[in-house]
């Protein structure tokens, strides 16, 4: 029999420390923002409140990411490429502000699916021929609620016009009016009122629920009611209770029917989801090809001051032989001064060679924090990935990268989206030539009694009910107005067509230059890597020469010279040939998926917690 021992503090540990992991995530959670919510809005349901109050937005975060911490040690920051892009991604403030974009659009739909016009997006504006008249007007307007019903002279025989029109927005809207009247008129006459005064007092309620639906149709119920009391004589009812119910509906048949014309907006905010995006995504693009440019730049000034450190090594070693040889009586001061001045210059070139990588790395501390904190501040970077040689490059095939380019590149996508939000506007503007045809019913009930129960039976019973149905019908003769937006968005429509065929061949002129420019980095490193070979063996052969006396050191100093140069020359071609890789990535739009980022957790960040797509 085995007997299991628990240590009951071990319990109680894992206990609490659960229950901290469990805080931890839900306040971590609490400090994003939810984008489905400002899509989708508060539900008035069953808070009803909650539609009225304004929306929790949490403050933007500044504190740097965890990967930049876990990435210090001892005080140094060994970065490969592929991290120093992350740590951009994770980091950078251009990318954090670009974030918001997208949570833009998220309210852009939410005010689209009330009924109300969207406010479009940097770089994705609102096509005018999307609005039926002057830019800002939505898909409808309230009907303000009226007293017609309350009064006695709405019980009439008389014959009269009845005209019902499109009213409210998607979302239903009450509106309630309560008001208390107190009116004294003088009269010329004792037959009618039996005094020479009228006082009447009124206590008014009036109602209206009305709300469009995305078909086009309108709907409203009223119901109004007053309680009037008055000092004139012979009246049936005094106080008198009178009411008024009403349900009207209205249908568009011609212009203004189906969902393509009530939605619109709600498809334009939709695709500008999907444009926020592609947009992000391309600032993405250029921001990290900036950042790699910048890696590289800080690989090369490293070179630099290594080629400038055995520089010095070298100098100093014929400096000091010069005196050897002075003090032999082999040599003269003069070359020993001269071999002192090289010495001098070697110093000084290490010297400015070592202030560009410290400049060089403060500006790569700005690019992969939000705030330099004292950890990074006093921490030396340490580049993992050296300058590219001629073998390590790979040159893609010309019809692969155009392919991958066309595929992928952000500014293709965005220019199509803009086009079908063009296609939104003249399908609308085609049906919004049509004639304004629309057909309504409506029923009423009017009430009037002396109580308030007889009053409302009266009007549950249609005691007094009013039926009417037609049609309305509208015809601009000319309707130059309806032709002109109809015309402006189908030109609208085949000019974005136009410029994005440009695009697409600025996009192919791009990747073809890109390919290009890396084939010529290629061979340059070759004829680079050979020149710096002769010089090298230039130098050594100098160096022979010197110390078997058949050369002068300044022979030396300037093979030193070239050889530096040509180290320089080398170290200038190589860092241009890892811009050029990168050049080709981003006109390809391959650089996140060549270094392992994914771009749905970059857009997200810490800012939101789901991506929330159409």
């Amino acid at each position: 029999m085995t007997v299991v021992s628990i240590d009951r503090n071990s319990l109680l540990l894992r206990f609490f420390l659960g229950l901290a992991l469990v805080h931890l995530a839900r306040a971590q959670s609490e400090d994003l923002i939810d984008a489905n919510y400002l899509s989708r809005g508060a539900s008035p349901f069953p808070r009803f409140w909650n539609s009225y109050r304004q929306a929790r937005v949490q403050t933007p975060n500044l504190r740097n990411g965890p990967l930049l911490s876990q990435m210090i040690h001892n005080g140094k920051l060994e970065v490969s490429l592929n991290d120093f892009l992350r740590l951009v991604a994770e980091n950078a403030l251009d990318l954090e502000s670009d974030r918001y974009t997208y949570l833009i659009a998220q309210t852009d739909l939410l005010r689209a699916r009330s009924g109300q016009a969207a406010r479009g997006l940097p770089g994705a504006p609102v096509p005018e021929g999307l609005f039926a008249g002057a830019i800002g007007e939505g898909l409808g307007k309230n009907a303000n609620v009226s007293a017609g019903g309350t009064g006695g002279t709405s019980i009439s025989a008389a014959a009269r016009q009845i005209f019902i029109g499109p009213r409210g927005t998607f979302d239903p809207t009450l509106s309630a009016n309560f008001s208390f009247d107190r009116v004294v008129s003088p009269l010329n006459t004792l037959r009618v009122s039996g005094s020479p005064t009228v006082t009447v007092p009124s206590v008014v309620l009036q109602t209206i629920f009305q709300q469009e639906l995305p078909t086009g149709t309108g709907y409203s119920v009223i119901f109004n009611m007053q309680r009037q009391s008055s000092t004139q004589r012979f009246l049936l009812f005094n106080p008198s209770f009178q009411s008024f119910f009403s349900a009207q509906v209205y249908q568009p048949l011609l212009n203004g029917f189906g969902l393509a014309p009530n939605q619109r907006f709600i498809r334009f905010a939709q695709n500008n989801r999907r444009i926020s995006n592609e947009v992000f995504q391309e600032q993405l693009n250029t921001s990290l090809s900036n950042a790699a440019n910048l890696y590289w730049d800080f690989v090369a000034s490293t070179e630099q001051v290594r080629v400038a450190e055995q520089t010095v090594a070298a100098a100093q070693t014929l400096y000091d032989n010069n005196r050897v040889q002075v003090q032999i009586g082999t040599l003269a001061q003069r070359d020993v001064l001269q071999s002192q001045s090289q010495l001098a210059a070697s110093r000084r070139d290490l010297t400015i060679a070592q202030g560009n990588l410290k400049m060089q790395e403060i500006k790569l501390k700005s690019t992969i924090s939000k705030s330099i904190e004292s950890e990074l501040a006093e921490a030396t970077i340490e580049p993992l990935d050296p300058l590219p040689q001629a073998p390590e490059i790979e040159v893609p095939q010309l019809t692969d990268a155009l392919n991958a380019a066309l595929r992928n590149r952000a500014v293709l996508h965005q220019a199509q989206l803009g086009i079908e939000n063009l296609k939104i506007a003249e399908q609308y503007t085609h049906k919004n030539l049509l004639p304004t045809l629309g057909a309504f019913v409506q029923f009423n009930s009017y009430a009037l009694a002396g109580t308030p129960g007889p009053m409302f039976r009266q009007m549950v019973q249609w005691v007094y009910p009013q039926y009417s149905a037609g049609f309305s019908l509208t015809v601009s003769v000319f309707n130059r107005a309806a032709q002109a937006d109809n015309l402006r968005a189908r030109l609208e429509s085949q000019r974005a067509e136009l410029a994005l065929r440009q695009t697409r061949r600025q996009a192919g002129s791009a990747v073809r230059n890109a390919v290009v420019a890396l084939v010529q980095a290629k061979a340059e490193i070759e004829a680079a890597q050979q020149a710096r070979e002769s010089r090298e063996a230039a130098f050594r052969g100098e160096q022979a020469r010197l110390e078997n006396g058949l050369a002068a050191p300044y022979a030396v100093i300037l093979a030193q010279r070239d050889l530096v140069a040509a180290q320089s020359a080398e170290i200038q071609v190589r860092v241009n040939a890892a811009k050029a890789q990168v050049a080709l990535q981003s006109a390809m739009s391959t650089l996140l998926e060549s270094h392992g980022i994914s771009f749905e957790d970059v857009l997200r960040g810490d800012v939101f917690t789901s991506s929330a797509r159409p």
